[in-house]
């Protein structure tokens, strides 16, 4: 794809999110699912994007987890944050390594 800047393939994919600002003691019995949700719409081994009710800051360090991808959540930062709609906001996330 001409002007791709991604390190990493993406896979266009659909699915739950659950995410949360700041760290986090996992609940048990609560399946790994963390305090706030979004849809994801891709994913690469890197990060993923997806779809937030509320905008979050570049830089900002997050905890997401794909229930139906692993029951591991995965820390990184938000690498960007852009308005998708009225109430909605697109959200990049790199996985920390």
């Amino acid at each position: 794809m001409k002007g791709e800047k991604r390190g990493t393939k993406r896979r266009r994919t659909t699915g739950p999110l659950h995410y949360c600002c700041g760290s986090v003691k996992m609940k048990p019995g609560t399946g790994g699912r963390l305090p706030d949700q979004g849809v994801v719409l891709n994913r690469s081994d890197a990060g993923l994007c997806f779809l937030s009710t509320c905008p979050l800051q570049v830089g900002q360090n997050i905890v997401v987890n794909c229930p139906w991808v692993s029951d591991t959540p995965e820390h990184g930062t938000v690498k960007w944050c852009a308005k998708a709609a009225a109430d909605l906001w697109r959200v990049g996330f790199e996985k920390s390594h």
